[in-house]
């Protein structure tokens, strides 16, 4: 029982001493809380396995700005930012190692993401069996903060010591300096260590050294005094000697340094340089000065004004440009009354507001008077310190007369410019180096160039002659040098054509647009020069162009009431054989002495200083020959007579007038031929829709039908119509259309054996006909229809010509011309084909003669026979083949008509026989008709209808181009002349434009003509003649289609 009495005895004390440890341990437990909890330092106590946290003090909870339960939530990860984190756990490494003691500088994040830096120590502890890290916090940041200021106030204080303007310094009571800042070095060149060493007479000037001594005198006797104010600063501006030995001045502050007794043991200073003040000051007041000596006498207004438009000061030109007596009266007017235009000064508030100055701004303002003055306003605008009071000031400058005298001198200017633009002379404004400012029109035209600058490029060696441009160097060089050089002189220019020119040039120098400038005019002398050579030589040889004149001339001078000969030419000479040289200085009555006409001529000629001429017959000298007598005067009593031999002369102008006849006589049958072509166009018309339907009539009309012989008796009315308008148109020269080659013997030989002749004879039987041809003639290109139409015409006319019995002759041979033969006609030279037909009639009498080519000019009876068409168209035939006509007649003794046609070497070819209808059928193909006239219109449709085309018409050539835009034939019916409208060569251009090869043939009830051949070059096809006939116009579109 002892044994268990122990044991429990024991337990119970063990617990009893459980008990107490456990009391012990809770009151020290407790005193760690409550030293953890009112700690200033932030501890963290975390696992050290888990590096969870297991507490954290209220210090640390404010620090982070989280309760213990959000701490105690979080890891180290959290409370440290990411992008420092590899470097705080490096260092709490560095500390578990014991390699640090402290973790300096660590940063932490709060709960609201700010940042603060700590410094942490740490402890391991055991706590309940796991093992802790508790760590200790202390926050920094403040300590950072003021370490920073610390280090930023340092390095700002060395700065401001290093790079401060002003010179900081310390004296002692003797003024000896004690320290000095570096800047002294920027102001006065001294480095401290220099400035420290120097004594006071070596930094100030005399008068500033006493400044300075009477200052420290003064405030040192107030020391001693004791009644001054201990913080007491004194302000002094001295001269200080720079290093370079100019002075500078300096606005020096001194303060007193005292100890603790309140002694004055040193002195404290700052010196700003103020020597641009300084400077400035002495500037302001001279420009002061200057000011008021410039607003006192200034000849412009000076002026400063308020915004609101009130004067505030004004000069005395103010008064004399606004025409006021005194200045009280001027500044009670307001300023915008001055301003013609009250809107004017709106805009000069606004300008100079926003500008800041305005600087000769033009205004127009009005006098006392009401005079209007132009001005120009120069002014600035200032402002009071309380910047709302704005004042202008400035000059107002009239320039009314500078104006007018501008203007005059603009327009004089003008004037100037203008008169050189429209000078004939060449006009040339140059520098005194030579440039060219300017050159007017003419000078251009001088040298060929087109403009200025043309000129100006062209090397100046290249617009003078060698010669020339040497001498203008030296002229140059002359000038440059200030030798004296003419203002005239010539030169001789090179065109740019290349033609040389002589030139007469005048410099002067002149203002020109305000500068000093040289004017050069040249005048082209080269015709002159020309000229003045030409005289020269004439001069030269005046002599012996008197003497070898081939007209003779005389010299004859007044001798009172006669006049001697003093001298005559060698042709002279030889008109009077001799004699002439006898009465050399002899009266003129020796010479005319059976003339006395001839002394009335020279009295006349002398007395009215007039020329004279007189014609005479010579009876001594020439005799039989026509001579005229040409008087002229020589001032002061020479006579001079040409004696003109007018023999030649008369003949030639009786040959003359021949010519104009001729000429009157063609252009007179030219305008007859017109009349008639026009006739016979209009005829043609009205023809063809017979001949056409007549055409189509005998088409219809079987051959055993009765109205067959009236439709063959119309169609040969038409043919006969035909050839009515064929003479019309052979009259017009428009007839012959083809040519071929023919011979003249055949021509004569088919007209002799036709029923013309034979009935031609029968009415003629008592004039015998006779032909008489050459065998070896040669041929003509012609047309034989017209040919023998004409000699018809001729061989009617002779037969008609005889009354009674007589003999008509037809002629042919071939006949050569070396040289132009003159009759009716002029026939030049060459080779011929002549016929020849002549009669032994009456003849043709002389005033008649001239007319028997003009139409309708007949001699016969009216009605008898003849229309007056059969000559004219002998002549239009002739003409239409190039050839000429003469006609030999007397009166009552017969007449011969000549006609030459120009010979060819070319052979006869045979006729093309006739085709067959089947030849120029159609074989459906598209045709378009374009005529003007509608009846021709319907002929050619109904005619080409019938060969079997497909057929559409048009009236114009306009319609025609506006069909062919929608549709395509196969070959065109195109008349040449239309009205109004485009005409038929216009037509097919338009065309070709549309379709480029569209075929067509021309037809006319003209000839052909050039719009004909045009339209050809274009690729027309053949040209027909109207009236429309079966054959052809079936022929020639055949033809053009098959091409």
């Amino acid at each position: 029982m002892n044994k268990n009495d122990r044991t429990n005895q024991e337990l119970i004390e063990e617990i009893l001493s459980l008990k107490q440890n456990i009391r012990e341990l809770e009151r020290s437990e407790s005193t760690y809380k409550a030293l953890f909890a009112h700690a200033a330092e932030g501890i963290l106590v975390a696992d050290l396995r888990t590096k969870k946290f297991n507490y954290a003090n209220p210090a640390l909870c404010r620090m982070f700005g989280y309760t213990e339960e959000e701490i105690l939530r979080l890891s180290v990860e959290d409370v440290h930012p990411k992008d420092s984190l590899e470097h705080v756990i490096d260092e709490f490494n560095a500390l578990e190692r014991g390699e640090k003691t402290w973790a300096l500088k660590i940063p932490c994040l709060r709960k609201d993401g700010s940042i603060f830096y700590a410094n942490i120590s740490n402890a391991v502890v055991t706590l309940d069996g796991v093992q802790c890290n508790v760590g200790f916090f202390s926050d920094i940041t403040g300590l950072m903060k003021v370490e920073d200021n610390l280090r930023e106030s340092e390095d700002k204080c060395r700065f401001l010591s290093d790079r401060m303007s002003d010179i900081a310094w310390i004296a002692d009571t003797n003024l000896r300096t004690t320290y000095i800042t570096p800047s002294i070095q920027k102001v006065l060149g001294f480095t401290p260590e220099e400035r420290i060493h120097q004594l006071l007479h070596q930094q100030l000037t005399p008068d500033s050294m006493s400044k300075a001594i009477d200052a420290l005198s003064r405030e040192l006797t107030l020391e001693k005094q004791g009644t001054a104010d201990p913080a007491r600063v004194l302000n002094i501006e001295l001269e200080y000697y720079h290093k370079d030995g100019s002075t500078r001045w300096l606005d020096v502050i001194v303060t007193g340094i005292r100890n603790d007794r309140g002694e004055l043991t040193a002195l404290h200073g700052v010196s700003r340089d103020i020597t641009a003040r300084k400077q400035a000051e002495k500037d302001l007041r001279e420009s002061e000065r200057r000011y008021r000596e410039f607003f006192a006498t200034s000849r412009d207004c000076v002026f400063i004004t308020s915004k609101e438009g009130k004067w505030i000061d004004f000069n005395d030109a103010a008064l004399e440009l606004f025409g006021y007596d005194n200045r009280e009266e001027l500044f009670k007017i307001p300023i915008s009354s001055l301003y013609v235009d009250p809107e004017e000064r709106t805009r000069f508030l606004v300008q100079i507001e926003n500008d800041g100055y305005v600087k000769e701004y033009p205004v127009r303002l009005r006098r006392k008077d009401g005079t209007v003055i132009d001005t120009l306003i120069t002014a600035g605008l200032r402002r009071s310190e309380d910047i709302f009071q704005v004042e202008f000031f400035g000059t107002i400058r009239d320039i009314t007369q500078g104006k007018r005298v501008e203007e005059e001198k603009r327009k004089s200017e003008e004037n100037f410019h203008r008169s050189l633009d429209e000078s004939p002379l060449g006009a040339r404004i140059v520098s005194g180096e030579g440039d060219t400012l300017y050159a007017n029109r003419a000078l251009l035209d001088i040298y060929g160039y087109k403009t200025v600058s043309e000129l100006q490029e062209t090397p100046t060696k290249m617009r003078y002659t060698p010669e020339s441009c040497k001498e203008f160097l030296t002229r140059r060089e002359k000038r440059r040098q200030g030798r004296p050089v003419p203002s005239e002189y010539e030169i001789s220019i090179v065109r740019k054509d290349g033609e040389i020119r002589q030139i007469h040039a005048f410099r002067k120098e002149i203002l020109w647009n305000g500068t000093p400038q040289f004017q050069i005019l040249y005048n082209d002398i080269t015709d002159r020069k020309r000229t003045e050579e030409a005289l020269r030589k004439s001069e030269e040889h005046l002599r012996k162009l008197y003497q070898e004149s081939p007209i003779p001339t005389l010299t004859w001078q007044k001798k009172e009431n006669d006049f001697i000969l003093i001298d005559c030419n060698l042709a002279a000479i030889r008109l009077t054989d001799g004699k002439v040289v006898e009465t050399l200085g002899k009266s003129a009555l020796n010479l005319y002495e059976s003339n006395p006409l001839a002394i009335d001529d020279l009295n006349r000629c002398f007395q009215q200083k007039s020329p004279g001429r007189r014609e005479v017959i010579s009876q001594h000298f020439a005799p039989g020959k026509s001579l005229s007598l040409h008087y002229g005067f020589i001032p002061p009593d020479l006579i001079i007579v040409h004696v003109e031999d007018q023999t030649e002369r008369k003949r030639v102008e009786e040959e003359k007038q021949k010519l104009q006849d001729r000429l009157n006589r063609a252009e007179k049958m030219e305008v007859l031929g017109q009349l008639a072509g026009k006739v016979a166009h209009d005829l043609n018309n009205v023809l063809g829709v017979l001949t056409g339907y007549s055409e189509l009539l005998l088409m219809d009309i079987s051959e055993d039908h009765r109205a067959r012989v009236n439709a063959e008796k119309i169609m040969k009315s038409t043919e006969k119509g035909a050839a009515i308008i064929q003479d019309l148109l052979t009259l017009a020269r428009r007839g012959v259309t083809t040519t071929e080659v023919v011979n003249l013997n055949h021509v004569v030989s088919g007209f002799v054996k036709s029923p013309v002749f034979d009935k031609l004879k029968e009415q003629h039987y008592q004039v015998t006909f006779r032909s008489e041809c050459d065998d070896h003639l040669l041929n003509i290109n012609g047309s034989p229809v017209h040919l023998e139409k004409a000699l018809m015409n001729l061989v009617s006319n002779a037969a008609e010509a005889i009354a009674g019995g007589g003999e008509v002759t037809i002629h042919t041979e071939n006949r050569y011309l070396d040289a132009a033969v003159s009759g009716y006609d002029e026939i030049r030279e060459g080779d011929y084909v002549v016929l020849t037909v002549s009669d032994t009639g009456t003849g043709i009498p002389a005033d008649r003669k001239e007319k028997i080519f003009e139409p309708f000019y007949t001699s016969k009876k009216m009605g008898k026979s003849g229309t007056g068409l059969g000559l004219p168209i002998v002549w239009g035939m002739v003409k239409d083949h190039k050839g000429y006509i003469d006609v030999q007649s007397r009166d009552g003794g017969g007449t011969v008509f000549t006609i030459y046609f120009p010979a060819t070497r070319d052979e006869i070819l045979n006729a093309r026989q006739k085709e067959k209808t089947e030849r120029y059928r159609g074989k459906g193909e598209s045709v378009l008709v374009v005529d003007d006239i509608a009846e021709q219109r319907d002929v050619a449709s109904a005619l080409l209808e019938k060969l079997g085309y497909r057929v559409h018409s048009v009236s114009s050539g306009e319609k025609a181009v506006e069909y062919l835009k929608g549709n395509k034939v196969d070959i065109l019916v195109l008349d040449m002349i239309m009205a109004p409208g485009i005409d038929g060569f216009e037509t097919y251009r338009r065309i070709l434009e549309i379709h480029p090869k569209q075929k067509a043939v021309i037809v006319s009830g003209f000839s052909e003509t050039d719009r004909v051949r045009e339209a050809q070059k274009l690729g027309a096809g053949p040209y027909i003649k109207k009236p429309y006939v079966l054959e052809t116009i079936g022929t020639a579109i055949r033809d053009e289609l098959a091409k």
